[in-house]
């Protein structure tokens, strides 16, 4: 499939081990909750969302607060968790992307209104913010 192969490089990091993800200065590996979400998250946490499906999500999902900041969590604990090669990862799904996602999904959450639309086997919906609205933390 087209577009998988970043996301795919990312999931060999994490075979290969720790030292994979992470450089020797610690800088994380995505420069802040967008990025991680645009090249990372949406493509490994597949969900068909819409107002016909039982998971809604919005494309421009960074303008809602509650989204942003449970993104934000969910990327923040994958820099820390994804250096584990032990349960690092179960953890970080089991303890962050499933607790803030089910909550970010449902038809009550924060963007049960929104109408984006996938289709099955398709990343989540997102539109990029406008340029430099979200700095990467990398620069600093």
């Amino acid at each position: 499939m087209a577009g998988n192969e970043d996301w795919l490089d990312e999931l060999d990091k994490l075979a290969d081990g720790a030292e994979e993800t992470t450089d020797s200065s610690d800088q994380p590996v995505h420069g802040n909750a967008v990025d991680f979400f645009e090249s990372y998250f949406r493509h490994v946490y597949k969900r068909r969302v819409g107002i016909r499906n039982q998971y809604r999500w919005s494309a421009r999902w960074w303008e809602n607060p509650e989204a942003l900041i449970r993104v934000d969590a969910v990327w923040r604990a994958w820099e820390s968790l994804s250096a584990d090669p032990s349960t690092g990862m179960s953890s970080w799904l089991r303890d962050h992307a499933d607790y803030h996602m089910g909550i970010l999904l449902s038809p009550d959450g924060p963007m049960g209104g929104a109408e984006d639309q996938n289709q099955a086997g398709e990343p989540l919906p997102h539109d990029p913010p406008p340029p430099g609205q979200f700095p990467d933390v990398r620069d600093r």
